[in-house]
């Protein structure tokens, strides 16, 4: 997330051993007043956020405390089946709905190949 901010750079733990890299980048993030930038705006954002996370969890903890479990907020999926919850009984229709559709499409094609196709006597 910071570096997406652009605050700080991502170095890989396999690159702790070069020492070349990791100065040179110490250097750069140092030397650099984009990092400083950065950083000080994603400080201003968080520190003037709509809602403090500290008194949002506060406030969820005393609701907790309060109300104590509330089962109007368990979601009814905990009570399901694995049937139900995968909706294979769905599934299970669904393709049964299919293939009785392909079926009736070909025998329904056979049929009408039958009746207009025109037979040829012999005659000798």
């Amino acid at each position: 997330m910071l570096a997406r901010h652009g605050s700080v750079e991502v170095y890989s733990k396999h690159d702790i051993p070069n020492w070349k890299k990791q100065s040179d980048l110490l250097r750069k993030m140092l030397l650099d007043e984009k990092y400083q930038t950065a950083a000080t705006r994603l400080a201003e954002i968080l520190n003037h956020q709509p809602i403090n996370p500290k008194e949002l969890v506060v406030k969820h903890a005393e609701n907790a405390a309060r109300f104590g479990k509330m089962p109007s907020l368990t979601p009814f999926a905990k009570d399901m089946g694995f049937v139900e919850f995968y909706n294979i009984d769905i599934m299970i229709y669904g393709f049964s709905f299919l293939l009785f559709a392909i079926y009736g499409a070909i025998e329904t094609f056979g049929f009408l190949r039958k009746c207009f196709t025109v037979r040829r006597v012999k005659t000798e």
